[in-house]
């Protein structure tokens, strides 16, 4: 049948019937049938905000802090939390963001000497840390970016100004001239890096600055043989600086973060 004869036989037969025959039926496909999807569920929501304090057993108030209730009966920490040792001394301070670390920290030791400053942002240490000894001194500076080793790394002697090591990351992969000192500020051992790699020459000195080793790598390889000075004993190849590619730990001794949980379920 033509095509015009046939579009004038569907329409006839739609006007008698009300009922519009396929009009492809000489196609082999039938239509796509589509299944109704479940709505995503939502996004818990805030109820209130409201101060919550957890005490020791004998009374004593251990934590403070502010603290989202949310729709599905989640408690989130956000905002000002303060945490005590049991005589009431300050532990650690700072802030929550929806159940996450934000800013800046301090975290003390009992006898009420600051511990460290740390920063956070979004969670991931960011910024420059300082960690302090029980008496004071300062024992370290940290650099992080977004998580990462990422700057300046130096540790102290024991009076808290005198140079032990000196470090330089570029996003958590050692970078540039990493040092080692003597307690009398003499250099004790000096290393370039490139890329997370030891590369250049790598020197070591006793502890009245005569040179007694060195040695030169490329690409975190040794070239050639370790050349040594006199009848000092060298550490040179036993890895010293101990530099490889990690993420960020703590140094020992340090206040961990704020042991309370950042949420958990009401009762």
């Amino acid at each position: 049948m033509p095509f015009f004869s046939r579009f004038l036989f569907c329409l006839a037969l739609m006007f008698v019937t009300g009922v519009l025959p396929c009009t492809a039926a000489d196609e082999t496909d039938s239509a796509p049938i589509y299944l109704d999807e479940p709505e995503p569920t939502p996004p818990p929501a805030v109820v209130q905000r409201k101060k919550l304090q957890q005490k020791y057993t004998d009374g004593k108030i251990r934590v403070q802090r502010e603290v989202l209730e949310l729709s599905d009966d989640t408690i989130v920490n956000d905002g000002k939390y303060t945490e005590y040792y049991r005589d009431g001394q300050k532990y650690t301070e700072g802030t929550f963001r929806k159940g996450v670390y934000e800013g800046q920290w301090q975290f003390w030791y009992p006898n009420g000497q600051l511990c460290k400053t740390i920063t956070f942002k979004n969670g991931r240490p960011d910024g420059q840390w300082e960690v302090y000894r029980s008496d004071g001194t300062l024992e370290s500076v940290k650099s992080y970016q977004d998580g990462g080793r990422h700057g300046k790394w130096a540790t102290y002697f024991e009076d808290g100004k005198t140079l032990k090591s000196e470090f330089f990351y570029d996003h958590n992969r050692p970078q540039g001239m990493q040092t080692l000192y003597f307690s009398n500020g003499k250099k004790r051992m000096q290393s370039s890096f490139k890329n997370g790699l030891r590369d250049g020459v790598m020197t070591e000195w006793d502890e009245a600055g005569k040179k007694i080793a060195e040695a030169e790598f490329v690409d975190g390889k040794l070239q050639g043989k370790i050349v040594r000075y006199g009848n000092a004993k060298s550490t040179i190849g036993e890895n010293q600086l101990g530099l490889k590619n990690s993420k960020p730990d703590q140094a020992a001794g340090e206040a961990s973060p704020a042991p309370i949980q950042k949420s958990e379920k009401t009762n």
